[in-house]
């Protein structure tokens, strides 16, 4: 199992091991979300743009709707729940 820290750190900088940042690295051929198949597989997709993902977002984020600049106020450790919720660190 991965340490919250590095897991934070991944997420933070986009080099978790979602396809789009995989992609960028040349070790898959497409970047598309394997869930959702309309946008590139990245943390900002799960933690901002994906409305299926809303309700999840709301019981750890506190808010169904995020932006980028809107993560100031909440914990680390919440985020962290909510990227191990929706399985974005499975490897």
């Amino acid at each position: 199992m991965q340490k919250p820290a590095k897991n934070n750190d991944e997420v933070a900088t986009g080099q978790c091991h979602l396809k789009g940042h995989l992609f960028e690295l040349g070790l898959v051929n497409c970047c598309k979300c394997d869930r959702c198949k309309q946008a590139s597989e990245a943390a900002s997709h799960y933690l901002c743009d994906w409305e299926a993902l809303a309700t999840l977002k709301s019981i750890h984020l506190g808010h169904h709707f995020m932006n980028p600049l809107g993560f100031e106020g909440i914990s680390v450790i919440r985020i962290l729940h909510f990227v191990q919720g929706v399985g974005m660190l499975n490897i």
